[in-house]
């Protein structure tokens, strides 16, 4: 549901975003309800854990920015690829 407009021509890449982020943030917080950005799930996993490595934390929003936004590049190319 939240990366059906993925990689389409059309999309609007703000919107394409926050989904992403939304479908990245569902993912990663299976069991916390109250939690409410990745940076927050970051801050508590950081908090809940003993011995916590950088390795162990969950993406922060600017770096999952990152990624979704390569990720939506990688399918535009994909999808596009025989267009002119």
């Amino acid at each position: 549901m939240h990366l059906t407009d993925s990689g389409k021509l059309e999309c609007d890449v703000a919107e394409t975003l926050c989904n992403a982020e939304k479908y990245l943030f569902q993912v990663l917080n299976r069991d916390n309800h109250v939690i409410e950005t990745l940076d927050n799930l970051g801050y508590q996993t950081y908090r809940q854990q003993k011995s916590t490595t950088i390795l162990d934390l969950p993406l922060t929003r600017n770096a999952a920015k990152g990624h979704i936004l390569r990720a939506f590049y990688a399918v535009h190319i994909q999808i596009n690829c025989l267009n002119n």
